[in-house]
């Protein structure tokens, strides 16, 4: 069973997150940016992203701790540039994320298949301990 209490102060404590770590959130928050704008300029624009990287702050926050779940979204932060180019270290980043080709070279967002986000949850969240040479 579920506090509903801590399920939404969670809930709030990530989101506040992404929109200290990631600026084109907190322009879309503020108003200063489309969601049209993020989605075609940011990763994090996708809602499957969003998916993805709820699923990583979660099991980063119950093995490593809060400031590690952070820290790790900061370095990502710098790799959500669209659309994925396969030629830079942070399209590599991407499309080396695990096998299931959840990520493609010069896609804008992540493929959506249950199997593929949750390899990409559990991938992205071992880089917490053992990051890939481009992050």
């Amino acid at each position: 069973s579920l506090d509903p209490s801590a399920l939404a102060r969670d809930g709030v404590e990530f989101f506040d997150l992404l929109t200290i770590t990631f600026p084109e959130l907190d322009a879309l928050a503020n108003g200063t940016m489309s969601s049209k704008e993020v989605r075609v300029s940011s990763l994090v624009g996708s809602a499957t992203m969003l998916r993805i990287l709820a699923g990583v702050y979660h099991i980063v926050v119950q093995t490593h701790g809060k400031a590690e779940a952070a820290g790790l979204l900061q370095k990502l932060a710098n790799h959500t540039q669209v659309p994925i180019n396969g030629a830079t270290p942070s399209g590599r980043l991407w499309i080396n994320c695990g096998t299931e080709g959840t990520f493609i070279d010069g896609a804008s967002n992540p493929q959506a298949r249950a199997q593929q986000v949750e390899e990409a949850i559990t991938t992205i969240a071992s880089w917490a301990s053992n990051p890939p040479a481009e992050l």
